[in-house]
């Protein structure tokens, strides 16, 4: 699902990538990086390779971060990653960023610094989850599966102090998902990750539950 995900999440990069040839995911590569990373406890999450139109290849490091930390450690951690990649695969390196916490003003996709004689600026693509509550009917209406990622995420943040209203919006995608129709393997894995992120009280549970067995059986 990584056009999809693409395509959702970064529409510009997606409309460079040739898709007719092979998506390579670096994992063991980006593991070797990790190792040898300044604070080994920070995490990258994908590396992937594919290549462009024009025929040459990128590699795309990709950082999920859910919650915000430290306003200055963050920028300063991708650019880590960053140039660590630079120095195994050359000036054809993309980071990307997606920002899940519920802070509007925090968006960081710069990290640089100056001393006498030398000045370094590095800029990066982030997107934030949160500017998608304006833009709900148009996720309600899209049939890009990773809709529903972004809409449980956003009812977790949303719902994190009404266990009512989270049962509600747990029912609501649990039905988007059972009419969206997507292949069986896809339909159990988005099932999983509403059911992580939209934890409720045991007897609400229950609620859910039943309901998940009337949608199956209807």
């Amino acid at each position: 699902q990584f056009p999809d995900f693409t395509k959702f999440f970064f529409p510009r990069l997606a409309k460079n990538i040739d898709w007719q040839k092979p998506i390579e995911f670096l994992d063991q590569e980006l593991s070797k990086v990790i190792r040898t990373a300044v604070n080994k406890s920070r995490r990258v999450d994908k590396l992937v390779k594919v290549w462009l139109l024009d025929g040459t290849k990128t590699i795309l490091y990709i950082h999920i971060e859910v919650q915000s930390p430290k306003p200055s450690s963050f920028p300063k951690r991708v650019f880590i990653y960053h140039y660590r990649l630079f120095d195994c695969y050359g000036p054809c390196v993309t980071s990307l960023a997606i920002l899940g916490d519920d802070h509007p003003n925090w968006r960081p996709n710069r990290y640089q610094y100056q001393t006498p004689g030398s000045q370094l600026s590095f800029r990066f693509t982030s997107v934030k989850l949160w500017d998608y509550l304006n833009k709900m009917e148009r996720l309600k209406n899209s049939r890009n599966p990773f809709t529903l990622v972004v809409r449980t995420h956003l009812m977790g943040l949303q719902t994190r102090h009404s266990p009512e209203q989270r049962l509600d919006g747990k029912k609501a995608l649990l039905q988007a998902l059972y009419d969206s129709n997507l292949p069986e393997p896809l339909f159990f894995d988005l099932y999983l990750f509403l059911d992580w992120v939209l934890i409720l009280p045991d007897q609400l549970e229950q609620q859910f539950d039943d309901f998940a067995v009337n949608c199956e059986e209807a």
